[in-house]
């Protein structure tokens, strides 16, 4: 916090929250970048049939996307 004391019992908290945040974060990231190199047909909604080259070029970029 801004107005906190460094090193005090509030900005030590404020420091926690932050930590767990950003590990939720880190967490949702690698499920999705998952979830994306796994099924990207499924998480992409691609509403139209792709043609085998067309689909072959959008899986490679979307597996080295995530």
């Amino acid at each position: 916090m801004a107005v906190a004391r460094k090193g005090g019992r509030t900005h030590i908290r404020a420091g926690w929250v932050y930590v767990v945040c950003m590990s939720v974060v880190v967490v949702t990231a690698f499920a999705m970048s998952a979830l994306a190199f796994t099924i990207p047909l499924a998480v992409r909604q691609i509403t139209r049939p792709l043609r085998p080259a067309e689909l072959s070029d959008f899986l490679r970029v979307q597996r080295v996307f995530a």
